[in-house]
């Protein structure tokens, strides 16, 4: 199933949800519906399922407009964060129930209900469990029956919403990995919404990032992350430093501290929005012997331990400004510690408007 969305609005009260989204899933195509909370990631999510209804706009599946069509007639499969499974019903009448809640003339016997169960419970790797009630499985195990249950029906289209949220690190990196292995095998049309950036960049054929109900910017894994279109996307995609500096002469400064520009382009004169990673925030101990520092310095203000490296909060010590790096810390041996004074370089980064979040453009004469 193709997707297209076209200029989709929704409010709840007064609140804008949607406004004016516009966006076309390919057939075959597993989306990542990214962004904070409040974004409108799962009213589009809903909407286009036909949970919801928009006040304005076209939902085209494979280009009939089905906007006023209800959920039960959109022919999609749904899946939810916490489940809802059904407490009281064995694990293969869970699969089953949507094929049971068809209309007479169209539902298939017990028998072909059954087999249709055990048949998707094997596929999502859960097989010899159909007798089993939900209480009795894990919620990885239930994830999967929900899953199970949403593909019973034979969807022209999948649609989960945060549905990993609810489960430990461990099992959400486990099941996200299986994910993408049956999408691989079944090539449905797939939308799932997630908070969670790692998710969503280890999943997507694509991802489109959300905020305040508009579209930020829509594109693979690695255009999101290596160019993202906005400081806000910048920001949003792991943990960032922003810095406020001044451009001049092609070179830019924060109170000495230097950066390069990404990519050889120019850049007008002015102020700008410098935005790093943690990992390209660069330090050498200052050498206490009465020479000047080499760059500008900072103050170690705390370190943690991030696994197999550690994270460092650090102070200029000219402007006051906040900066966080990242380095190795599999050797103990000469690790930094509260109080040390670094030198601080920048390497890779990105400018944007200080104003409009988008990257600074020299006007053409």
């Amino acid at each position: 199933m193709r997707i297209e969305v076209e200029d989709l609005h929704k409010s709840f009260s007064d609140y804008p949800a949607l406004r004016g989204v516009n966006l076309c899933v390919e057939d075959g195509e597993l989306l990542a519906l990214l962004g904070p909370s409040g974004s409108g990631k799962t009213t589009l999510l809903r909407v286009i399922a036909g949970l919801d209804y928009p006040e304005r706009g076209r939902i085209l599946f494979n280009g009939r407009d089905v906007a006023g069509v209800p959920v039960q007639k959109r022919g999609v499969g749904f899946v939810f964060q916490h489940y809802a499974l059904f407490r009281h019903m064995r694990v293969w009448k869970n699969v089953a129930f949507g094929l049971e809640a068809r209309p007479l003339f169209q539902r298939p016997s017990r028998a072909e209900r059954h087999a249709r169960a055990m048949e998707l419970l094997d596929l999502v790797q859960l097989g010899g469990l159909g007798n089993r009630f939900p209480g009795q499985l894990s919620g990885g195990q239930r994830q999967r029956v929900a899953l199970a249950r949403a593909l019973a029906i034979d969807p022209a289209a999948l649609f989960l919403d945060e549905p990993f949220g609810a489960l430990d690190a461990k099992v959400r990196r486990e099941l996200r990995r299986w994910l993408r292995d049956l999408h691989d095998r079944t090539g449905h049309t797939t939308l799932f919404v997630t908070h969670d950036q790692e998710e969503a960049l280890e999943l997507a054929d694509r991802v489109v990032v959300m905020r305040d109900g508009q579209i930020e910017q829509i594109g693979t894994p690695e255009e999101i992350f290596l160019r993202p279109a906005t400081g806000f996307v910048y920001g949003f995609l792991g943990e960032t430093n922003a810095l406020d500096v001044q451009v001049s002469g092609g070179r830019v400064f924060h109170d000495g501290l230097e950066a390069p520009l990404l990519e050889g382009a120019a850049r007008p004169d002015g102020p700008a929005r410098l935005f790093v990673r943690p990992a390209e925030v660069l330090l050498e101990p200052v050498r206490e012997t009465g020479a000047p520092a080499s760059g500008p310095v900072a103050r170690v203000t705390q370190v943690r331990r991030r696994l197999e490296s550690l994270h460092l909060d650090l102070v200029l010590e000219a402007t006051g400004a906040s900066l966080e790096a990242t380095i190795g810390g599999a050797d103990p041996a000469g690790q930094p510690t509260p109080g040390d004074r670094m030198t601080v370089r920048i390497g890779e980064c990105r400018l944007y408007d200080p104003e409009t979040g988008s990257p600074p453009r020299v006007e053409k004469k």
